[in-house]
């Protein structure tokens, strides 16, 4: 947590850093000294244990502040799909011997500050963005079911539970969160060179669990029980941005 803390402190220090650059702005692109905001819509999905696409929304707003540096904030949502199951490798051909599954749907919104750069730096009216990205996410609504059994009780019958219980632990969803990521966004113009439609495909990284379920100290765990609950999300944003100038 603290290296989140410091992460975001740094990026919004350096930003304010590069808005009293002196020479700024030294490109010709007219839109570049103003205010940029967009809106954007798409879907996600984790790179292991997905269970479905997440959608995901974003509002965006960010100031170039040296002609190839922008800093802005992102107010995110972002919905988390998963289903985690771990079955005995000691009874390939039953496996209902014993084993253990966690299914987690949770929705967050994320303050997000953002480290933004241009390419080409001259900030041509097609342009790609680079960026990175390090917030906070709270959450807004969530449910969790765990789900663990063990029928090795008379062997070779698997007929008679040691266990087999399921209930749900959306108690145990964590309440924030903390999120790092980076990303790439075309931007091509439709009128004026101030309106555009992007499209985003991003990968963030979740700094800790999305539920103590997952966690070692957690009471009804089991040893097919996950160890941890850390997705790497891909996302896909399509949207559509205004540059206005000074």
């Amino acid at each position: 947590m603290r290296r989140f803390l410091l992460l975001i402190v740094l990026m919004i220090s350096t930003g304010i850093t590069y808005a009293q650059y002196k020479g700024y702005p030294k490109s010709d692109h007219f839109v570049e000294a103003g205010m940029h905001r967009g809106f954007k819509l798409g879907v996600g999905m984790a790179t292991k244990n997905n269970y479905d696409l997440g959608l995901c929304a974003e509002y965006e707003v960010y100031w170039p502040v040296h002609h190839a540096f922008d800093i802005g904030m992102l107010l995110q949502y972002q919905k988390y799909s998963l289903f985690y199951q771990n079955i005995s490798p000691y009874a390939p051909f039953t496996p209902g011997y014993a084993g253990a599954s966690l299914r987690n749907s949770s929705d967050y919104v994320f303050f997000t500050p953002e480290i933004n750069i241009p390419i080409p730096s001259e900030r041509h009216p097609y342009e790609f963005n680079i960026y990175v990205t390090a917030g906070v996410g709270m959450l807004v609504n969530g449910s969790e079911t765990f789900h663990k059994w063990d029928y090795s009780y008379n062997y070779p019958l698997y007929t008679i539970s040691s266990y087999d219980t399921s209930y749900g632990t959306s108690s145990n969803i964590n309440k924030m969160i903390f999120r790092y990521g980076f990303g790439l966004t075309q931007h091509t113009a439709i009128f004026n060179n101030n309106s555009y439609i992007t499209f985003t495909e991003d990968f963030s990284f979740v700094a800790g669990d999305l539920s103590s379920t997952a966690s070692p100290t957690y009471a009804g765990r089991t040893q097919y029980s996950p160890s941890t609950l850390r997705p790497v999300y891909f996302t896909f944003k399509v949207g559509y941005a205004i540059f206005r100038s000074k």
